[in-house]
């Protein structure tokens, strides 16, 4: 097994800004810092994402479903059910998609 250490200052950017904190086999792990959402468009994708509040509020849309979301929370967007995000001030989550995405 194959074990190594990845700096957040050593970590992948993706395009929206969020970190790739780690990659596995099965799965990644991302770390977003957002100020605002800038793309509100509704989507899916075919992959599970679970995600953890460390800092600040957002509303996450999903399906007919609206969460607030707040420091301590964690949620599921399942794979390919609409979502969408609502973040406006400064918000940090470590996010996990399965498979890795």
């Amino acid at each position: 097994m194959e074990m190594y250490k990845i700096p957040v200052s050593e970590a992948a950017e993706g395009q929206q800004g969020q970190r790739l904190l780690v990659e596995g086999k099965d799965a990644a792990m991302r770390f977003w810092s957002l100020s605002q959402t800038t793309d509100n468009d509704t989507h899916k994708h075919e992959y599970e994402t679970l995600g953890y509040v460390l800092k600040g509020e957002a509303t996450l849309h999903l399906g007919d479903e609206t969460l607030a979301l707040h420091p301590g929370d964690s949620w599921i967007v399942p794979s390919n059910v609409p979502h969408r995000y609502e973040v406006n001030g400064p918000f940090e989550t470590v996010e996990v998609t399965t498979p890795a995405a």
